[in-house]
């Protein structure tokens, strides 16, 4: 495997929000890393937790987002007028 080669598969395990799984990688595979070693130790030393907690926020509010319309879109087809008159047939009873 190239250098390149495993340079991507540990950035695509950083990208991903692997932290051990990357750690781990650059040790197995140092030697093999070659000139890209400097910039794959550089970026797991600059490795952002706050991005990965980004996407789960942001996914977060876009599935509220996303229920939220849902709701709104059934309350517009509920005829609210016929319960009344429903409740009132039950204490009348």
């Amino acid at each position: 495997m190239t250098p390149e080669d495993l340079f991507s598969q540990f950035q695509g395990l950083l990208d991903a929000g692997h932290l051990e799984q990357a750690r781990t990688f650059l040790q197995e595979n140092a030697e093999g890393l070659g000139n890209h070693l400097t910039n794959a130790t550089d970026m797991l030393a600059d490795f952002d937790v706050s991005s990965v907690t980004d996407h789960v926020q942001n996914f977060g509010e876009e599935t509220t987002s996303k229920v939220t319309g849902s709701l709104e879109d059934l309350k517009d087809q509920v005829d609210a007028s016929g319960w009344l008159d429903k409740i009132i047939g039950i204490f009348k009873n």
